[in-house]
This record gives C-alpha cells, structure tokens and sequence, in this order.
C-alpha cells in the first residue's frame, strides 16, 4: 500500500474547500487505495460525495415556520421526521415510523429522488444504489402515512447499505454545522 501522497491528500494538503475537486483529487491520489479498498479511504470518498446531499438536506426550511426542517424534526417528541435524514447514507427507516407528512418530509424525499438520479451531483452508483433502495422503502412507510402522491416512488436494482460508521461520521458532522449556522 502506498500513503505518500495519499497520506497528504487525506491530512487536507490539498483541500481548496470544494468537496468535488477533493474528491476528484483522492480518486486520482488515492487510486492505489481505493483499488485495494482501504476502508479509510473508501469511507472518506463517499463522505466527501455525500456532503453536497448532506448540506442541502440540512439547510432546508420549513416555509411556514421559517425553522429549519432538521432542527423542527430533532424538537418533534416523535423521532419519526428525524429518521429521514438517515436515508441519505443508505440506511432504512424503521417499519413503524409515522411521518408527520410535512412539507419538510416531502422536500427532503424529493432531494434524495434528484440526488439518486444523479441532478445534485452524486457520482458514485454504490452510494446511489444504497440511497435507492433506503428511499424506497421510506417511501412505501411514507405512502402508507401520508398518501401514494406524497412521494415519488422509484426502481431500484439490488443494492446495499452504506457502513454505518459513514453515517456516524457525517451524521455528527451535520449536525455540527446545523449548529454552527443557527448559532
């Protein structure tokens, strides 16, 4: 395995603060490591892919309250709302949650349709297939609470979860800029 200049890349030596180039810069830096799989380096890929979908699903607003949607799920007494946001990392929402069929929870679903479809910029099939298939079974929980028009619903092929130290990771990361923006 070779960390020379995969160790710099990682370490943020040549972080410009665009997820995207650092991204296309671990791939082409990094090429050795990804191709043995080093989870590290793997995990790192997919965060840095994810943070587009992360920072967009964070900064949505609920028109009527002018609150941010994450903050109104995480304040809800039902944690249902909140189970959304783990979607995004390839993880299923419980069979029992009750969405409260809010604007927020509509929105937040149409953004993983466009960002599983590939409109926001996510690149990698493997995170998008995990997206797929954890969207597809929140929206057969969603449809069943809130009606069949309240989502799209989608296709998906096989596909699997992501680790879930990935969505440790940028789960704790979401939630420190949440709080860095509203304080």
């Amino acid at each position: 395995m070779v960390w020379g200049t995969c160790n710099t890349v990682l370490d943020g030596g040549t972080c410009s603060g665009n997820m995207d180039e650092f991204a296309s810069s671990l791939e082409t830096q990094c090429a050795t490591e990804l191709n043995e799989k080093n989870p590290f380096v793997v995990r790192t890929l997919n965060g840095l892919r994810l943070y587009g979908v992360s920072r967009k699903s964070g900064c949505q607003s609920n028109p009527a309250t002018n609150v941010y949607c994450y903050t109104q799920a995480v304040t809800l007494p039902d944690p249902s709302d909140l189970y959304f946001y783990q979607i995004q990392f390839g993880l299923n929402i419980p069979n029992n949650t009750k969405p409260s069929c809010s604007s927020c929870t509509k929105s937040l679903m149409n953004l993983y349709v466009s960002a599983i479809s590939g409109s926001e910029g996510l690149k990698d099939d493997n995170v998008r297939n995990a997206m797929a298939h954890a969207y597809a079974n929140a929206a057969r929980i969603a449809g069943g609470v809130c009606g069949d028009g309240f989502v799209q619903s989608l296709a998906i092929n096989g596909s699997q979860g992501l680790p879930h130290s990935l969505f440790s990771l940028w789960f704790a990361l979401l939630i420190g800029c949440i709080l860095v923006v509203i304080f």
